[in-house]
């Protein structure tokens, strides 16, 4: 295990040694209030921001997802479906089952026991099926829980909550508050209330389109210690970002079996299982 305070010899890189003066590239205008030192902040280049994310459409039954473009049912089905007929319900309104990354998105900060789907959305706040199908067992299902914040497999034979999604018409905007430029990168503001096993991370955020851009991926073991080096108070997450203060999937892989975690309440770096369940947060831009 590596003690991440160990970790603050990288410091120099992230936020210049001495004699580095803090203006010595000045960064455009804060608008979102996330700008840092020598930082431009490409979201504050004359773009306009919704002031909400979700937004009712013209029919009712229908909200907007402004930062992913995607258009959702807003409620679920006052009936529990099998895989099949909620796959089938969804396609007859031109829709489809969520990718477990499409869902876990909508996933919101609440407290424990609280239903993590914005109030934007209504119906039931149980388990609800994905599109994914688990790999190793073709009969088996993902299906992610917004009360429980738990991902899990269930068969296909069996019943769970149908929130029906279309594919986006319109390109992902930016929202207010959606992302924050940390240590000179933008990372999601809010990680996805649900821990998940390490593909699922990775595919989320290879697959996602967020606050005005395509190009986010899940963040290098390093890139996660990097946040540590602004650590708040009561976690060693800065206070910016929102989320579990709780371990997160890198890409970084430790062994063909096995990936680095990062554990902000623990303080430490340390490999687990490609199977084994972690919270994550994506970060825009390549890998370096």
């Amino acid at each position: 295990m590596k003690i991440l305070r160990l970790m603050a010899l990288a410091s120099v890189m992230v936020l210049g040694g001495p004699g580095c003066a803090d203006d010595a590239h000045p960064g455009s205008p804060d608008t979102d209030g996330t700008d840092q030192p020598g930082i431009d902040d490409p979201h504050d280049v004359d773009t306009p921001a919704a002031a909400e994310r979700f937004v009712q459409g013209p029919d009712i039954a229908f909200v907007t997802d402004v930062a992913t473009g995607l258009n959702w049912l807003a409620s679920s089905p006052a009936v529990p479906l099998d895989w099949s007929d909620a796959s089938d319900f969804c396609a007859s309104l031109d829709m489809r089952l969520p990718t477990i990354g499409e869902l876990a998105v909508l996933f919101e900060p609440t407290p424990a026991g609280d239903c993590a789907l914005s109030s934007a959305f209504s119906g039931a706040c149980d388990a609800h099926w994905t599109s994914d199908k688990t790999k190793n067992v073709s009969v088996y299902a993902y299906i992610l829980d917004p009360t429980l914040r738990e991902l899990s497999d269930r068969h296909q034979n069996q019943t769970a909550t149908t929130r029906c999604v279309a594919d986006a018409r319109i390109g992902p905007a930016p929202v207010d508050g959606a992302s924050v430029l940390v240590a000179g990168k933008r990372w999601m503001r809010h990680s996805p209330a649900v821990s998940v096993f390490h593909q699922a991370a990775i595919d989320s955020c290879d697959a996602l389109c967020f606050d005005g851009s395509c190009d986010w991926r899940l963040p290098t073991r390093d890139e996660l210690v990097t946040l540590t080096l602004l650590a708040g108070d009561a976690c060693a997450m800065p206070d910016a970002l929102t989320g579990p203060c709780s371990s997160y999937w890198s890409s970084t892989m430790n062994t063909h079996l096995a990936a680095y975690q990062v554990d902000f309440e623990a303080g430490a770096v340390e490999p687990n299982v490609l199977d084994a369940w972690a919270h994550f947060r994506c970060i825009e831009g390549l890998t370096p």
